[in-house]
């Protein structure tokens, strides 16, 4: 049998027919490293699978330096394989190596996503549509986290409303504290007003006896007196009767006296109320009528008709025209000649109600005019040296002014200003018992002989009863 033959096979190579493939292999990475070194596959590691089937990993920001080995999926030759790679959130354009160059590095990346992608391509066909993916997040450092700047938020408003409270608390208490210690000057103020008071009333002790003293035995003379026109046989009832009524009106003085001496020791809150100076200066006159007489003091009372009326504290007003009196009959102890004291009231200057004290003593110690309202300066032997002072400060509380000149012939003028009160009737504030109809009743011999209330009525030289 004979051997069957093989057509002879055509090896006739023709270079103008010979093209490139159109084949594109495909990519794959290769090796994943960080600073250098191989990441192997584990529970720890940011590798969960093989780098060439993982589709995204996640660093922490101290792995944030790494390195992406990719290769073409091609047994021909690797000469002519290319590659393009690009890291979306970094690169903007894709880089081209050649198949010597198949790692690429990245160092110190930011925190944030990226994705790496690469293609390859063989001669001179195209590039893969797909080509390798590989998500990466990186992640912040913990101080740089939401949370964190969450937290320092908050713990910087949290601090912010602390510093807040705490300065709210301190000026709080500062506020409490300085009206504390406001209301403990007030009250120091006012004691020593106190104090001043009760001491002008105590070298008045004598004065005072004796104008209690000479109206209670007035009364008793004349209660006997109607004793006796009621005890005989025909009974003169219009003498009982005239007795009688003389007898209460001693009385009725002594009472006003004891009054107005209760209410000037008396010690209680300053209380605003409107007050009449041309009922208050009578008044101071009844107290210091004996003081007056003991030293053959001339008193003049000028008190202007239709005066307006002032806010302030009846009681210290009071205090203020004691003083301010009494001042001016010392300064005229020791004088030779008229000791005349003069009391003015009148309309002052923008509304104001003017209140002088003038009197024909030593005057205004010389070279020291200045300093007589200053606390604790004094000419007298026996002096605090507060009156003045104590008065001032009355004074400026009500809104007024007090200062004091040389009269041009003798002796000193104390003036003080107040400002006037619209208010139509005179309201008590407080608990002072001092009511406006007890303050106008004044003893009539009293008011005839002393008080006139037409401008320019001048009083008796020597006080009597």
């Amino acid at each position: 049998m004979a051997a069957h033959k093989r057509p002879p096979l055509d090896s006739t190579i023709y270079p103008d027919r010979v093209v490139d493939s159109a084949y594109v292999p495909p990519v794959v990475l290769t090796d994943f490293r960080l600073f250098g070194r191989a990441v192997e596959v584990g529970s720890g590691s940011p590798l969960k699978q093989s780098i060439s089937y993982a589709d995204n990993i996640t660093l922490s920001h101290q792995q944030s330096t790494f390195a992406l080995e990719f290769a073409a999926l091609s047994y021909s030759d690797n000469t002519i394989n290319r590659y393009r790679y690009k890291l979306d959130g970094l690169d903007e354009q894709w880089n081209e190596t050649g198949g010597d160059q198949r790692m690429v590095g990245y160092a110190a990346l930011p925190a944030g996503d990226y994705t790496f992608r690469v293609q390859t391509a063989t001669g001179q066909s195209g590039w893969g549509v797909l080509g390798a993916t590989l998500r990466i997040q990186i992640l912040p450092p913990w101080w740089r986290t939401w949370w964190f700047r969450a937290i320092i938020a908050g713990s910087l408003l949290f601090f912010v409303w602390g510093v807040y409270y705490i300065r709210v608390r301190s000026i709080q208490q500062h506020y409490r504290e300085r009206r504390l210690a406001e209301e403990a000057l007030r009250q120091a103020h006012a004691d020593l007003i106190h104090a001043n008071r009760v001491s002008s009333m105590g070298e008045l002790t004598a004065s005072l006896a004796h104008e209690v003293n000479q109206p209670i035995a007035a009364a008793i003379t004349d209660a006997n007196t109607c004793l006796r026109w009621l005890s005989r046989e025909q009974p003169d009832l219009d003498e009982a009767r005239a007795a009688a009524a003389r007898s209460i009106k001693d009385a009725t003085r002594a009472a006003e006296i004891i009054k107005r001496v209760r209410l000037l020791f008396k010690k209680g809150m300053v209380q605003q109320e409107v007050v009449d100076l041309n009922e208050v200066i009578p008044e101071m006159m009844l107290l210091l009528y004996s003081e007056a007489a003991q030293f053959s003091v001339f008193v003049r009372m000028e008190l202007a008709e239709d005066l307006p009326r002032v806010m302030g504290d009846r009681v210290q007003l009071q205090q203020v025209l004691m003083n301010l009196m009494m001042n001016g009959i010392d300064a005229m102890k020791d004088v030779d000649g008229t000791r005349e004291l003069t009391i003015q009231s009148q309309r002052g200057e923008n509304g104001q109600v003017l209140i002088s004290v003038s009197d024909t003593g030593v005057g205004l110690p010389p070279q020291q005019a200045d300093k007589i309202f200053n606390a604790f300066f004094t000419t007298k032997a026996h002096g605090t040296g507060m009156g003045l002072q104590i008065s001032r400060s009355i004074v400026e509380s009500s809104g007024g002014r007090l200062w004091a000149t040389n009269n041009s012939s003798r002796g000193a003028k104390f003036c003080f200003t107040l400002p006037t009160c619209d208010t139509p009737d005179s309201v008590v504030l407080g608990d002072r018992t001092g009511s406006a109809d007890g303050a106008q009743t004044i003893n009539p011999s009293f008011e005839s002989t002393h008080a006139g209330r037409t401008k320019g009525d001048v009083s008796t030289s020597k006080p009597h009863h």
